[in-house]
């Protein structure tokens, strides 16, 4: 994963494009550009959840990526560039809205939460009959008789 940018916008929210592209076949490539947006967990949140808070880290993360299939290798730095540009142009307006930070992390204690009310999968505290042995199936294979 290779860092090729990262931005500052709104107030507390960076953003960073990372490369994550890979050979295919001779010189065609596999593009895959990933932003990456990380709002850090503001005192106002801590005090509504701190549970929550504490279990998630100081940063909060929101991920998509952009891929583009067999490319030429002449023009990998070009479409790269082209992918960050429509990232930029759709991701940024939504980003920088005034209730991302808020939903994002609303996401993340819900998410939270529902990790901690998951079952534990269950225990196999019941005694299980000793092994006889490999089963015989000498019969299916003999002759008529």
């Amino acid at each position: 994963m290779i860092l090729i940018d990262r931005k500052k916008i709104a107030d507390r929210i960076e953003v960073s494009f990372f490369d994550l592209s890979r050979p295919l076949a001779g010189d065609r490539w596999l593009l895959e550009l990933r932003c990456e947006a990380t709002v850090p967990i503001g005192e106002e949140w801590r005090a509504e959840a701190p549970e929550a808070a504490a279990s998630l880290g100081e940063y909060l993360t929101f991920a998509t990526t952009k891929v583009r299939h067999f490319v030429d290798q002449g023009e990998k730095t070009e479409v790269l560039q082209e992918l960050q540009k429509e990232m930029e142009a759709t991701l940024f307006p939504y980003l920088a809205g005034p209730s991302f930070p808020l939903r994002l992390w609303q996401r993340a204690c819900q998410e939270w939460q529902q990790k901690r009310q998951r079952p534990l999968p269950p225990t196999n505290d019941h005694e299980e009959p000793e092994d006889d042995g490999p089963a015989d199936f000498s019969a299916l294979f003999a002759a008529p008789r």
